[in-house]
């Protein structure tokens, strides 16, 4: 079965456009709502052929995520709602975990645009850039079958924003996982839900998380490499 599952928060416009290009791909679609006020529950209650779930409090990404992948069975899609679903990604995304062999496969961070009218409006007529793979794509990538058999999202992150995603992709490593990665330009209104958190009162909590990540996994830097370079830049001499 193939399975969609989409965590929502006060993203109704961009989800109301979402939901029937991914049921028009014949994606079986699950949307996980943390207590909107935007309309987006009451916008889900008028949907037939999906499935919601409808939290009266927010509950965090993990939780939410946990609750509609416990809903599927088979191969599944996760998609964040502040991302439109370019038709096409899904079969797409499964066929380069096939051709790779990797886990999951999924769009790469950066690759996105803000502009709409930029975003790519269908997949089959461009070649995304395929590039290593290092991560679980849980914004907007494709998970094999069996993969939340083995792994969880940790629900101790609670509500805000940061880290569960790591904390994913070190359990997939754990079971030597593999991830692939292609460049294709989506629209995404980056951080939506982190300021939508903070209009309503909610802080990020992204020290706190950033800390129990750290702690749970025994390590000081999250990017070691990426660090090391950036202290041997700090120590060399300046230039006289």
């Amino acid at each position: 079965m193939h399975n969609c599952v989409v965590l929502n928060y006060n993203n109704l416009d961009i989800l109301s456009e979402s939901v029937p290009l991914l049921l028009a791909d014949g994606l079986r679609v699950v949307v996980v709502d943390n207590a909107s006020d935007d309309g987006s529950a009451e916008y889900l209650a008028r949907q037939s052929g999906i499935d919601c779930i409808l939290n009266r409090e927010n509950l965090g990404s993990s939780t939410g995520r946990n609750q509609g992948i416990d809903r599927c069975a088979g191969n599944i899609m996760l998609l964040d709602s502040d991302i439109l679903y370019i038709p096409g990604s899904y079969a797409y995304l499964l066929d380069l975990c096939d051709r790779t062999g990797a886990a999951c496969a999924g769009f790469h961070h950066y690759s996105y645009t803000h502009e709409k009218e930029k975003a790519w409006r269908q997949l089959d007529c461009h070649r995304p850039r395929v590039v290593v793979g290092h991560f679980a794509y849980t914004h907007y990538g494709v998970f094999r079958a069996g993969v939340f058999d083995q792994c969880r999202f940790d629900e101790n992150f609670g509500i805000g924003w940061g880290f569960e995603d790591n904390d994913l992709t070190f359990q997939m490593n754990a079971l030597d996982m593999t991830f692939a990665c292609a460049r294709a330009k989506y629209f995404h209104r980056k951080k939506s839900s982190v300021a939508n958190l903070k209009r309503r009162g909610h802080g990020s909590r992204v020290g706190e998380r950033l800390k129990y990540f750290r702690s749970k996994w025994g390590i000081a830097l999250i990017h070691p490499d990426r660090s090391r370079k950036a202290q041997a830049t700090e120590a060399r001499p300046a230039a006289p």
